[in-house]
C-alpha cells in the first residue's frame, strides 16, 4: 500500500510553485517581463509551473483576456503543450476562453479556415477535451451566452462530432443552444448529419425552448429533420413540449411573454394536433394542465384546435369544468359552459361522483353555483356516490347559507336521503355537513366569520338609538297636550287620523327596534355558534329594517300634524322625500348588483377578445 501510495504522489503535478514574476506577466499582460524571465538563466519550465489550481501561465493571461502574450507563448513549439494542458478542473486555455467570451483569443488558440492554417497536434487535442463536468468548449461558451464562439468551435473539423458531445449534466450543445435562444446555433447544429439532441430529465430542446420561451428556436426546431421525432418526446416526466407550452402565463410572464408562448402553442399543435391527447405521468391532458395553470389564451387555443378533448378527465375522472370550479375561475368556467363542447357535460361526475355544481358548494364559491344553475339543461337533484345533492353539502357559515339560498332560488331541494334525516333531527341546529371534504378553512371564510361577529355588535347600537327616539316621541306626541276641561291632558290633535298613524308607527318602530335589540344581544351571547349567529343577524336586519321604515313613517306623520292647511305644500314635501329614502335605497342596490354582474360580464368578454 505504501509503495502504491508513493508511486501516485510521484505522479502527481506539482501544484503552487509559480514563479510570482511569471503569475505577474501572465496576470497584466507583460510581454516584456515574461521575455526576460525566460531569457534568464533560471528560466522557469512553463509546464511545470503551476498555480495551486492548476492554472498554467497560458490559463492566466486567457483569462484576463490578454491577445499579446498569449500569441507570445503558442508561437513557441516549446510549450505548445500548454495550448491542450488541463488545470485541477479540467479546463484547457480553450475552454477559459470559450467561458469568457474572448473570441480573438479562441482564433488565436485554434486555426481559422479562413487563413487556411494547418491545424495543430496540440489544438486538436484542445478542441476535442472535456472538463471533469464532462464539457468541452461548445459548451462553455454556449452556457455563458457565447453565440459568435460556439459557432465558431462547430464550424470547424465537423469530424470531430462536437454536436454529439454530453456533459455529465446530460445537456448536448444543441440542448444548450435551444436554453439560450440562439436560434442561429440550433440552425448549424441541426444541419449537421450528426448531433445529440439529449438534456437532463430526459427533456429534448424543444421541451427547454417551449419553457423558456425561444419561439424562434421553436420555429427551428419544428423545421429540422428530426421535429416529428422532438415533439412526440415525452421527457422523465412523460411530459412532450405541449405540456409545457399549455402553461402560458403561469409563472407571472409580461404580457409580451405570453402573446410568445400563446405563438408557441399554436405552432406546436398546427404540427401535430394529437398530441392534445396525450396525458402525462399524472394523467393531464393539455388542457386540463392550462384549465389548472395557464390563462385563458391557452384554454382558448387548445380548444380552437381539438374541440373534442373537452371530454378528456384526470385521473380523478375529472373534465376542465370541474377542474375551473377547483380553481374558482369564473372567467375560464364562463367560457367554457358557453362553448357547445361543455353544454352536454355540465352534470358529468367525477370519480367521487360530484358534478361541478358540488364541487362549487364544497369550495364555497355562491358566484359560480349561480354561474351554474344558469346552465341550461343542469341537473340540482344529482346525487354523488354517498347519496348527497348540492345542497345537501351546504354547511351553517354565512357563505353556505348564501349558496343554499342560490340552488334553492333555481329549485334546488335537499336528497330523499336528507328529507328523512332531517324528519328525525332533534329541535336544534342541525349538525355539520354529513361528510364534508377533508379541506382546510379558506381565509375568506375567517373573515365572513369575523364580519358576523362584529356586525352583531354595531347593529344593535342603531337599533338602541331607534328605540330611545321613539320612547321619546311616544310621550312628546305633535300638537302637545290639552290644558282646559273637559279634555284636559288629552292630545290636542286626537281627532286628526295623522297623529293616529303617527303612534301607531311609533308604536311598530319602538317594538320592531327593541326586538331586533334583544335578538342581536342574544346572539352575541353564543359567540362560538355561528349557525346562531348568522340566523340572528339576518332575522334581526329584517326587523331592523322595518323599525326604520316606521320611523320614517311617524316623522312624516308628525309634520303632517302640525302643518296649517296654508302650509300643506310643505307637509307634502316631506311626506315625499320620506318617502324617496325607501324607493332610493331599493334602486340603488337593484342598480348595484346589476352593475356587478355587467362587469363580469366585460372582463369574460375581454378575456376572450385577448
Amino acid at each position: 500500500m505504501a509503495t502504491t501510495s508513493t508511486a501516485q504522489d510521484r505522479t502527481k503535478t506539482p501544484r503552487g510553485n509559480m514563479n510570482p514574476q511569471l503569475h505577474k506577466a501572465a496576470r497584466e499582460g507583460d510581454i516584456v517581463l515574461l521575455t526576460r524571465l525566460m531569457a534568464s538563466n533560471n528560466r522557469p519550465d512553463l509546464t511545470s509551473s503551476l498555480t495551486p489550481q492548476g492554472n498554467t501561465v497560458l490559463h492566466i493571461a486567457t483569462k484576463f483576456g490578454h491577445q499579446g502574450i498569449v500569441k507570445e507563448i503558442i508561437k513557441q513549439t516549446r510549450w505548445s503543450a500548454l495550448v491542450s494542458q488541463s488545470n485541477s478542473k479540467g479546463d484547457t486555455p480553450l475552454h477559459i476562453a470559450a467561458r469568457a467570451g474572448h473570441l480573438d483569443l479562441i482564433k488565436l488558440l485554434t486555426p481559422t479556415l479562413e487563413e487556411g492554417a494547418p491545424w495543430r497536434t496540440d489544438a486538436r487535442v484542445a478542441w476535442k477535451t472535456s472538463n471533469l463536468e464532462g464539457s468541452t468548449a461548445v459548451h462553455e461558451a454556449l452556457k455563458n451566452g457565447h453565440g459568435k464562439i460556439a459557432l465558431r468551435l462547430l464550424k470547424f473539423e465537423k469530424k470531430h462530432k462536437l454536436a454529439r458531445r454530453v456533459n455529465k449534466a446530460k445537456e448536448s450543445p444543441l440542448y444548450l443552444a435551444a436554453e439560450a435562444g440562439m436560434s442561429t446555433v440550433v440552425r448549424e447544429i441541426v444541419a449537421q448529419d450528426d448531433f445529440s439532441s439529449e438534456g437532463p430529465d430526459g427533456q429534448n430542446p424543444l421541451h427547454i425552448a417551449v419553457i423558456k420561451g425561444r419561439i424562434e428556436v421553436v420555429k427551428v426546431l419544428l423545421e429540422s429533420d428530426r421535429a416529428e421525432f422532438m415533439i412526440k418526446e415525452e421527457d422523465g416526466f412523460e411530459k412532450t413540449a405541449l405540456h409545457y407550452a399549455s402553461t402560458i402565463g403561469y409563472y407571472g410572464e409580461v404580457k409580451t411573454e405570453v402573446e410568445t408562448r400563446t405563438k408557441i402553442l399554436s405552432l406546436l399543435l398546427e404540427v401535430n394536433p394529437s398530441l392534445a391527447y396525450v396525458p402525462d405521468k399524472n394523467g393531464d391532458y393539455p388542457l386540463l394542465i392550462a384549465t389548472t395553470r395557464g390563462p385563458f389564451e391557452g384554454i382558448k387555443i387548445i380548444l380552437e384546435h381539438c374541440p373534442d378533448s373537452a371530454e378528456l378527465v384526470n385521473k380523478n375522472e375529472q373534465n376542465a369544468l370541474h377542474l375551473a370550479v377547483i380553481r374558482k375561475s369564473e372567467a375560464v368556467l364562463q367560457y367554457l359552459i358557453n362553448r357547445p363542447e361543455f353544454k352536454k357535460l355540465i352534470n358529468e361526475p367525477d370519480k367521487e361522483g360530484n358534478t361541478p355544481v358540488h364541487l362549487a358548494t364544497m369550495t364555497n364559491s355562491n358566484e359560480i353555483v349561480d354561474m351554474l344553475s344558469n346552465c341550461v339543461g343542469v341537473d340540482l337533484a344529482v346525487t354523488n356516490n354517498q347519496g348527497l345533492t348540492a345542497m345537501d353539502l351546504c354547511g351553517y357559515t354565512a357563505e353556505q347559507q348564501m349558496i343554499r339560498d342560490t340552488l334553492r332560488k333555481f329549485g334546488a331541494v335537499p336528497s330523499r336521503h336528507k328529507w328523512q334525516e332531517l324528519l328525525f333531527l332533534p329541535l336544534h341546529p342541525p349538525p355539520p355537513p354529513l361528510v364534508p371534504p377533508p379541506r382546510p378553512v379558506p381565509t375568506i371564510l375567517v373573515s365572513i366569520s369575523s364580519n358576523l361577529k362584529s356586525a352583531t355588535k354595531t347593529l344593535p347600537i342603531v337599533t338602541t338609538l331607534i328605540a330611545t327616539v321613539t320612547f321619546a316621541a311616544a310621550f312628546t306626541v305633535p300638537g302637545g297636550y290639552n290644558t282646559t276641561a273637559p279634555h284636559e291632558g288629552m292630545p290636542v290633535f286626537i281627532r286628526k287620523a295623522a297623529l293616529k298613524a303617527f303612534v301607531f308607527s311609533d308604536i311598530l318602530a319602538f317594538c320592531s327596534s327593541m326586538a331586533a335589540t334583544i335578538l342581536l344581544v342574544y346572539a352575541s351571547a353564543c359567540s362560538n355558534d355561528e349557525f346562531l349567529i348568522s340566523s340572528a343577524l339576518k332575522t334581526s336586519s329584517y326587523i331592523a329594517g322595518v323599525s326604520v321604515l316606521a320611523t320614517i313613517t311617524a316623522f312624516m306623520t308628525g309634520v303632517y300634524v302640525l302643518m296649517p292647511i296654508e302650509s300643506l305644500w310643505l307637509a307634502i314635501i316631506a311626506i315625499s322625500l320620506g318617502c324617496a329614502v325607501p324607493i332610493f335605497l331599493i334602486w340603488y342596490s337593484e342598480w348595484l348588483e346589476a352593475q356587478t354582474k355587467a362587469l363580469k360580464k366585460q372582463n369574460i368578454k375581454s378575456l376572450a377578445i385577448h
